[in-house]
């Protein structure tokens, strides 16, 4: 009589139900892994280590083992999802493990020394995702330059890297916030017409550029004209974003009244 396999291991919760849906497919199908080991050329072990949830199995590992159980050479939808559900969940916590205790601290920054900390501590704090891996998130960040910035060798050269870099590894929307203030100390406040220029070229949703535009009013003191055109300009994105109902009233959100010409 064959042993009963041991435990699913579902350390990581996503891989655990690959493997027992790999699991479900044998038994289904009615094969011992000697069984499939023949009709896959993999070993026995090499296909239970596939289905026991301790780690990923490669693709073609997967695909042979499903194509044995099913005899059809495409995975179903179902198992597709399981596996990137899997490769995701491994993924983070990989992550995970690598995730600094210590928290940013952007609120603190007083100098160009202060901003390279902060911008190493949210890196590590937000497990340290490779330079290649950023790299594919914007063009422009260069992977030569991201590993610079995350070594504490330099800091980004202008805003818009800036940004980029912090959206590489989640840093977004509502949570850039401090990290525009911390900029602003260090590389001085924009004028009226810079800040319309990010606001027009900022690679960014439009949540990250409305809390933009809340924190330079903090900061600066526009004219009316500027102050419009700078709302103006957030509207119009607010507009093309993709809202289930109209979108807000940028003035409004930032507790002025619309502006209207005067005759």
């Amino acid at each position: 009589m064959a042993r009963p396999e041991t435990p699913v291991d579902r350390t990581v919760p996503a891989l655990g139900m690959l493997a027992e849906h790999l699991r479900q497919l044998r038994r289904t199908a009615g094969h011992s892994y000697d069984e499939l080991a023949v009709r896959t050329n993999y070993s026995a072990a090499h296909l239970k280590r596939a289905a026991s949830g301790r780690s990923l199995p490669a693709r073609p590992v997967m695909l042979a083992y499903v194509g044995a159980c099913t005899g059809n050479l495409r995975p179903s939808l179902i198992t597709q999802i399981y596996y990137s559900e899997a490769v995701q969940g491994v993924t983070q916590a990989k992550r995970d493990s690598r995730r600094s205790s210590v928290r940013p601290k952007p609120q603190f920054v007083r100098d160009v020394a202060d901003l390279s900390g902060a911008l190493r501590d949210a890196w590590a704090y937000e497990g340290r995702p490779g330079a290649q891996r950023m790299e594919l998130s914007s063009r422009r960040l260069p992977r030569s330059t991201a590993h610079a910035i995350t070594t504490v060798r330099t800091v980004p050269r202008d805003f818009r890297q800036y940004v980029a870099f912090l959206q590489a590894f989640g840093i977004n929307d509502e949570s850039l916030a401090p990290w525009f203030r911390a900029w602003f100390k260090v590389s001085g406040r924009p004028s009226a017409q810079a800040a319309a220029t990010t606001l027009e070229t900022l690679e960014a949703s439009y949540d990250a550029l409305q809390t933009y535009l809340v924190v330079y009013l903090e900061e600066a003191s526009p004219s009316d004209d500027d102050w419009q055109h700078l709302v103006d300009i957030v509207q119009k994105y607010a507009w093309e974003s993709e809202w289930t109902v109209a979108p807000p009233d940028v003035a409004r959100l930032l507790g002025h009244a619309t502006r209207t010409p005067m005759p």
